[in-house]
């Protein structure tokens, strides 16, 4: 509805992970990472510190047994949010601060990486200072290059970064809506292909570790049993889809045994089980 039209920006929010998990798979398959790579090889900053011995395959899962500083994904102080808004905030001074980068406390003892599953912006903002310094290039580059591009497309868009041009790689991307379609089809695509990077996708949308043994004991996205690489799966009412889903009533979902997807932007996100039910319903 308006004032939204076919040239309106359309904020992704959190289905910019699942971007960013894309654009990590391009730097592993290029073979600028690997999946055992740790924080601490490309992020110096991180040496002995708890988040820096996660690896890239702990980051893409949300298991870099890092703190969680706020109770809704974030991981910012006010100040530093206030930061943000007037341009003056430093994303890698704010992922390394020992506030972030010290280890979560479980019952009995420090989590460990690749050990407890745990939604917050650490990780793919992590990833994407540790994929520019890989490669070289700032990480808004390797994105238009690596999935921008390869997808198609046809618009100019925004990409969320601080003045270092550090990522906003949890949740930074705006595009037309009919961009999001084609990073959904080109996500497809790749999907069904052979090699590096299709494996990747196979494995970036098929559980990697559990989101919780229940609803009940589920902090973030209550009816996903588990986690991919950025990208939410195990949905209690539409089986065998992988969803890209954002704050605001942002979906994506991915069939993962057939061609269809579909794409939901929303202002309100307390009807988002009617979408699930609609994504069952079309798979059947």
């Amino acid at each position: 509805k308006q004032p939204a039209d076919p040239e309106a920006l359309f904020f992704g929010f959190s289905m910019g992970k699942t971007v960013t998990a894309m654009a990590v798979g391009q730097a592993v398959c290029a073979g600028k990472l690997k999946l055992e790579t740790k924080a601490s090889e490309f992020v110096p900053e991180l040496d002995g510190k708890a988040l820096g011995k996660a690896t890239v395959h702990d980051l893409l899962r949300m298991a870099s047994g890092a703190a969680e500083p706020n109770a809704d994904s974030t991981v910012w102080t006010p100040e530093q949010f206030k930061e943000w808004g007037r341009g003056t905030l430093d994303l890698e001074k704010l992922i390394t601060d020992d506030r972030v980068a010290k280890a979560a406390r479980g019952l009995f003892s420090n989590y460990m990486p690749g050990e407890y599953f745990s939604y917050k912006a650490t990780d793919p903002i992590l990833l994407g200072l540790m994929v520019a310094r890989a490669t070289g290039i700032p990480w808004y580059q390797w994105v238009q290059e690596q999935v921008l591009n390869p997808m198609g497309a046809a618009h100019a868009g925004l990409y969320g970064q601080d003045r270092q041009q550090n990522g906003l790689a949890d949740s930074g991307l705006r595009m037309r809506l009919d961009d999001w379609m084609r990073f959904a089809w080109w996500v497809k695509r790749a999907h069904k292909e052979s090699g590096c990077f299709g494996d990747f996708v196979r494995t970036a949308t098929s559980t990697q570790i559990p989101n919780g043994s229940s609803p009940a004991t589920r902090k973030t996205g209550k009816l996903f049993g588990g986690y991919g690489y950025f990208t939410w799966t195990g949905n209690t009412t539409a089986p065998n889809t992988a969803w890209a889903s954002g704050w605001g009533g942002q979906r994506i979902s991915l069939h993962t045994d057939c061609d269809r997807m579909v794409v939901v932007f929303s202002n309100i996100k307390n009807w988002m089980p009617e979408v699930y039910k609609a994504v069952n319903d079309y798979d059947g």
